[in-house]
């Protein structure tokens, strides 16, 4: 009985030991974020030695006792060593900044971040559609004034993209064919400017097709600061950038000029590019206003009525696009933006609106039926249809920066939804 528990207790101990851990990892180069092929990869600790594959893969077996690794990195024209902790969570990127070794006749050289940005503005007109398109589509805003939702408007549409090619540069002007529209009882706001926001100008948010208002037009790339995320696993470019002192942001302001008011905000956001074909898969901008700017002689007054000043309080956009049969299109596109608003007599604050758009596309067709033919629109505004409960029994738009039941909740104080719709589409 001995004899038998001493080897018990001998193959458990030894399975312990031999136990393994499988570290997988791809090799990436912290500065400027490529796959670093057939590199060799050398473990100080368990005395192994990899050479990544030709996408920069590569895998070690790792005793269950060893918590971290020295890797010694070489390849022709570049050596480093790094330590490295491995979670063994799939695969893992690993970053290494590359200095050139003694052997010079080779010079690894990759792209900047800011590069890879530029590089992806230029590939838009080969990357995304060059002609135009119908989306079939779902739209909402809404606004939160004074810390109460209001002023629901829900739309399912076709909205047509017609694109152009000019000088190298991708454009677009759009237009709505609405196949059903509800809409809760206005609150009016009367000076605060609550009616000069679109559908339409909404998609002058999409940084491909209206680039001139974009961070990505030439007067205001050198504004930004680019850096690769190097936290992020992704097959990806991710790369994060900032603004400390200037913004393309308007939160409304319909005689927005970029140099009156530079200055008032600063920006920080993330673009994620496709690796091979360079394609622009998202972007994310936060804004948010410098707290020492001055309004003072600035064109923030609000027209026509003229009785409000505003002033920024911060405001985000997220951008989402996707392949479609080759070519890539605008699928969602989500904008909020918060001001203040002052009486312009007293100067006294009277509002904070935040303003919500929210726009999905479900599908894309080159063609269009009969049905929709002869009802395209320069607005949303310019639609008005009977509400027909029926349409929306299927509506699976799920909102994106608020709380459904909180905004419900507010809009329905003092009437029922339902009896809202049905009464505003009589007007």
């Amino acid at each position: 009985m001995k004899i038998i528990f001493f080897w018990i207790i001998f193959l458990s101990f030894n399975a312990k030991i031999y136990s393994q851990n499988i570290f997988r990892g791809i090799l990436y180069n912290v500065a400027d974020s490529s796959i670093l092929p057939y590199t060799t990869i050398e473990a100080q600790e368990i005395n192994a030695k990899v050479r990544t594959n030709e996408k920069g893969a590569f895998s070690f077996s790792i005793p269950l006792d060893i918590q971290q690794l020295t890797l010694k990195i070489k390849s022709v024209g570049y050596s480093a060593v790094i330590i490295y902790k491995p979670n063994f969570r799939g695969v893992e990127s690993v970053f290494v900044g590359v200095i050139p070794s003694q052997l010079n006749e080779f010079v690894l050289k990759g792209l900047t971040a800011k590069e890879v940005v530029e590089k992806a503005i230029e590939s838009i007109p080969e990357n995304y559609y060059d002609s135009s398109y119908f989306s079939f589509s779902n739209y909402r805003q809404y606004e939160k004034i004074n810390g109460v939702f209001m002023n629901l408007t829900e739309a399912q549409i076709v909205l047509m993209f017609r694109i152009a090619v000019e000088k190298g540069i991708l454009t677009s002007s759009e237009a709505i064919a609405c196949k059903c529209i509800r809409k809760s009882t206005p609150q009016y706001y009367h000076g605060t400017g609550n009616n000069s926001d679109d559908l339409i100008d909404l998609m002058q948010q999409n940084s491909i097709c209206h680039l001139s208002s974009s961070m990505f037009d030439s007067r205001y790339f050198d504004n930004y600061i680019f850096n690769f995320d190097t936290t992020t696993r992704s097959d990806d470019y991710v790369i994060n950038y900032v603004s400390p002192d200037f913004s393309v942001e308007t939160h409304g302001i319909s005689n927005y000029d970029h140099h009156v008011f530079s200055g008032e905000s600063k920006e920080t956001g993330c673009i994620v590019i496709d690796r091979s074909t360079y394609a622009i898969k998202s972007i994310k901008r936060l804004t948010f206003r410098n707290p020492s700017f001055s309004y003072n002689y600035k064109p923030n007054l609000i027209y026509p009525e003229k009785k409000y000043f505003s002033e920024l309080v911060n405001a985000k956009l997220i951008i989402n696009y996707e392949p479609i049969n080759g070519k890539w299109g605008l699928k969602e596109l989500y904008y909020q933006y918060t001001n203040n608003y002052f009486k312009a007599v007293t100067g006294t604050k009277d509002f904070t609106i935040t303003r919500y758009f929210e726009w999905r596309s479900d599908s894309c067709s080159r063609s269009i039926t009969k049905e929709y033919t002869d009802k395209f629109y320069p607005s949303l505004y310019c639609q008005q249809q009977n509400y027909n409960k029926a349409y929306w029994e299927d509506f699976s738009f799920p909102f994106y920066s608020a709380n459904k039941d909180s905004v419900i909740t507010d809009l329905a104080k003092d009437k029922p939804l339902e009896a809202q719709f049905n009464i505003e589409s009589l007007r």
